[in-house]
């Protein structure tokens, strides 16, 4: 876990392959499907639909957030298809991230988009690698995180974010 610590202060992300057992990922999935998910489409902003995830529903997966000093505020399932986006704009303040991704997307093409980047306020940059049932842990000062359009060829990809807070010690 120190190695996890230290490359998470280092890069500001860190990501963790093949995360959950296969049982605990079919419960979690068959609980996603049960969400209502809603559009929201602002075209100045954005485009996609979400459900608010009770974060009752991670209980217990994420148990090495406890070593970080970190735990879960609350939690959002997104369904990312063709025409989906959102756009970094001047309406949306930087600020600082703290939180956790897992891709619940069994295959998808880098060529058909929805890439997941956050900037920071110099222009630099971080395309978040996507791997099915990976979780990346992100902590950035000062970012902005938008969702790179998602083309014609775009399947559905279904991904977990979840806001993360530390803990005080």
């Amino acid at each position: 876990m120190d190695k996890l610590q230290e490359t998470l202060q280092r890069e500001g992300v860190v990501q963790l392959q093949q995360f959950l057992p296969e049982k605990e990922l079919a419960i979690l999935m068959e609980k996603i499907k049960l969400l209502k998910f809603i559009r929201s489409y602002k075209p100045l902003t954005h485009y996609y639909t979400s459900a608010v995830l009770p974060v009752s529903d991670l209980k217990g997966l994420f148990s090495f957030l406890k070593v970080l000093g970190m735990r879960i505020t609350r939690a959002r399932a997104y369904k990312l298809r063709w025409k989906n986006y959102s756009v970094l704009h001047d309406s949306i303040k930087q600020r600082e991230y703290r939180e956790i991704i897992l891709d619940l997307t069994e295959s998808w093409e880098e060529s058909w988009g929805g890439a997941c980047i956050y900037v920071d306020d110099s222009g630099d940059y971080q395309k978040i690698p996507w791997a099915y049932n990976s979780v990346m842990v992100i902590e950035k000062k000062r970012a902005q995180r938008f969702f790179q359009y998602c083309n014609h060829y775009a399947q559905e990809r279904l991904v977990v974010i979840a806001q993360v807070q530390r803990e005080e010690r």
